[in-house]
């Protein structure tokens, strides 16, 4: 057995409990009908084929829906195995073909196999912690039943461990790409909390604390890069950044 999502089969079923909760009833009215889709799962039947644990199925409702996953399947980039440290491979399978990337630490590097794009080494860093209660004080319940903070920085770097400018997009990623410029030439990837819209940073005491953790972590990155050259200067933040993150 599974969970399926069904828009319209939720609003219905919200309109019929409605019926005798005049509260819901309000609520619903107050959303002009929108329902939290994501949190009314129903009963899927059917089992994971053999050789998988889980399976997640997406119908495409049209040809500009399967334009669109075509589109985010080729955009997907060492960024995706960099964000999620405990996911060693990715198989990407479409008409076009098979395309693999995995994933394997070697000390301070982290190295992306990608079939496509062949293999490219990331010098990373990794700092995480507890967050104070006090700093969650503003952040959704969900928030804070996950106490816990982290930031990570990647540079991809050339066979003799000098730094190349990034081939991900220059954005904060949080840890799922946003629309936060990033100016340095690195990838961040950082718990921090979203806007409603989930596009930017949400200001507030959470974000000040992991941008100074992130600071820390960007200078000891810098301060432990072996081999130093010319490229290396290239890592020194300016006095400008191009978003409000890096500017603070």
């Amino acid at each position: 057995g599974g969970v399926r999502w069904s828009l319209a089969e939720a609003r219905e079923l919200a309109r019929n409990a409605a019926v005798g909760s005049p509260g819901l009833g309000d609520e619903l009215r107050r959303r002009d009908g929108h329902v939290p889709l994501l949190r009314l799962p129903l009963p899927a039947e059917g089992t994971a084929p053999d050789g998988y644990d889980t399976v997640v199925v997406l119908p495409l409702r049209d040809g500009t829906a399967e334009d669109l996953a075509a589109r985010l399947l080729a955009a997907v980039d060492d960024a995706l195995l960099l964000t999620l440290p405990g996911l060693a491979e990715v198989v990407i399978e479409t008409p076009d073909g098979v395309r693999t990337l995995s994933r394997s630490a070697h000390g301070p590097y982290t190295h992306i196999d990608d079939t496509a794009h062949g293999l490219n080494r990331w010098r990373t860093v990794f700092h995480h912690g507890p967050v104070e209660p006090a700093l969650l004080a503003d952040r959704p319940v969900e928030e804070r039943l996950r106490p816990h903070w982290s930031v990570t920085w990647a540079v991809p770097v050339d066979g003799s461990g000098a730094p190349l400018k990034p081939r991900t997009t220059p954005v904060v990623h949080a840890p799922t790409p946003t629309d936060e410029p990033l100016g340095i030439p690195a990838l961040l990837i950082a718990s921090l909390p979203l806007d409603t819209a989930r596009r930017h940073p949400a200001p507030g005491p959470l974000t000040d604390f992991l941008v100074e953790r992130a600071a820390d972590a960007y200078a000891e990155l810098l301060g432990a890069w072996q081999p130093v050259s010319t490229g290396t200067i290239d890592l020194v933040p300016g006095p400008l950044g191009k978003g409000g993150l890096d500017g603070a």
